[in-house]
């Protein structure tokens, strides 16, 4: 695994579509434009077999794990858990108390797969797609902004403002623990 470069983008385009034929053109290229910071790749030689995005959510501490999925001939293998495990410890790295998804109220096998993994469930979201389910898992004990800041209550706007910064400048920098 590998944080993403330029020059996969032309390849993790057709296979972010095998994985999630539901999203248009449009959202596959929205995608990879303005994300794409905090994409991983799972690799086989140099073949892209699946992938994540990570990004901040708006709420203080909270990663959101924007896409998940490998391609079907690779799946059973435990691809998708090494890259769960992976997306974890790169939240963390970046300072983040938690982790979020939401997943396909018809999607059994990955509600499962989280379940697994120890997200909970934490309700039912309506979009204009569909319905699904959010699921969230806590990264650490104790929130990483009172470990930093432990007398400081921010604003929320604050928050996010600083987390935001936070992230940006620590996805500039090459990340570690995303390589095999």
């Amino acid at each position: 695994m590998r944080n993403a470069r330029i020059s996969d983008w032309p390849r993790l385009g057709p296979v972010a579509h095998t994985i999630f034929p539901e999203l248009s053109d449009s959202d596959v290229s929205h995608l990879l434009r303005w994300h794409h910071q905090g994409t991983v790749v799972a690799c086989h030689g140099r073949d892209i077999i699946g992938y994540y995005q990570i990004q901040p959510r708006g709420e203080p501490g909270v990663a959101w794990l924007n896409y998940l999925g490998v391609l079907p001939a690779w799946r059973g293998i435990d691809v998708a858990g090494s890259l769960l495990a992976t997306s974890e410890r790169h939240a963390k790295t970046c300072g983040f108390d938690s982790i979020m998804l939401d997943t396909r109220v018809d999607n059994v096998h990955a509600q499962h797969f989280y379940e697994r993994n120890g997200y909970a469930r934490r309700g039912e979201q309506t979009y204009a797609a569909g319905a699904k389910f959010r699921f969230a898992k806590t990264l650490a004990q104790t929130p990483a902004l009172a470990q930093a800041m432990p007398a400081l209550e921010p604003a929320p706007v604050f928050t996010r403002a600083l987390r935001k910064l936070a992230y940006g400048v620590l996805m500039r920098w090459p990340y570690a623990g995303a390589r095999a």
